[in-house]
């Protein structure tokens, strides 16, 4: 009686035990869903996401002018273009060549270039010819843009000048003929700033002339640079003259 009783008892620890370690399971996976906070939906309501697409790469779009740049053909062989003003003593005076102006090699002499545009021949330095389309264009873009505004200041009319105020408030006229004058004389004023301008490029010319002669002393070449100093020489005479006859008009206008 007391074996069967002892068997009973052990029997029901065993039951109970496991019935609590069940129940201590099934408490432990249900406050590992509380905190992971994941709840699975069933199989039949599940949603797929759609892939996600990567956006285009960027397509990188140059500008205008470096487009333009690009499609610009090389200069042929021996062909250069001046990257700036050039002023040019010849036979029939000084002539100035602007920049960007086609020009084709046809030697060298002392170190420099001897160039022509078709119809004159000179001599230029290297570092004042370029084959670089690029600043060709654009220096070809900025002197259309110098002659566009030149040609509407000369079209705009002159400045009318602001009448003096006087005491009562109201502009006195002005007098036309001290008007004139004043006109007159800004004329002859830029006249003269060109006129000093042609003496400084023509004494330039002189000083390079004269270089090169010495340099084919000492060398002993035989240069024609004399004659091209003669002329040169002429020809900054005839501008000093200018210059005295502008600076007299000036002088002779009444104040």
């Amino acid at each position: 009686m007391n074996k069967l009783l002892v068997f009973v008892c052990l029997v029901l620890l065993g039951f109970i035990g496991w019935r609590e370690r069940e129940t201590l399971t099934r408490w432990k996976d249900q406050i590992a869903n509380r905190i992971s906070g994941v709840i699975q939906p069933p199989p039949e309501l599940r949603v797929e996401k759609p892939a996600e697409e990567s956006p285009p790469p960027t397509k990188l779009i140059d500008s205008p002018a470096k487009s333009a740049a690009a499609v610009l053909p090389p200069p042929p062989e021996g062909v250069y273009f001046l990257s700036e003003r050039v002023s040019v003593t010849t036979d029939a005076g000084v002539r100035s060549y602007a920049a960007a102006t086609q020009v084709t090699k046809t030697g060298e002499n002392l170190g420099l270039f001897v160039v022509t545009d078709g119809k004159t021949s000179f001599t230029v330095a290297s570092g004042k010819l370029t084959r670089d389309m690029v600043l060709v264009d654009e220096l070809r873009r900025k002197a259309a843009e110098a002659a566009a505004k030149a040609r509407d200041n000369r079209t705009q009319p002159p400045p009318v000048p602001a009448a003096p105020k006087g005491k009562g408030g109201t502009g006195a006229p002005v007098d036309p003929a001290r008007a004139e004058r004043d006109a007159a004389r800004r004329k002859l004023q830029a006249d003269l700033a060109a006129v000093d301008r042609q003496i400084a490029a023509v004494q330039g010319q002189i000083y390079t002339a004269n270089s090169q002669q010495s340099m084919s002393r000492r060398s002993g070449k035989i240069s024609s640079a004399s004659v091209g100093v003669t002329g040169m020489q002429t020809q900054l005479r005839e501008y000093e003259q200018q210059r005295a006859r502008i600076n007299s008009a000036i002088l002779a206008l009444p104040r």
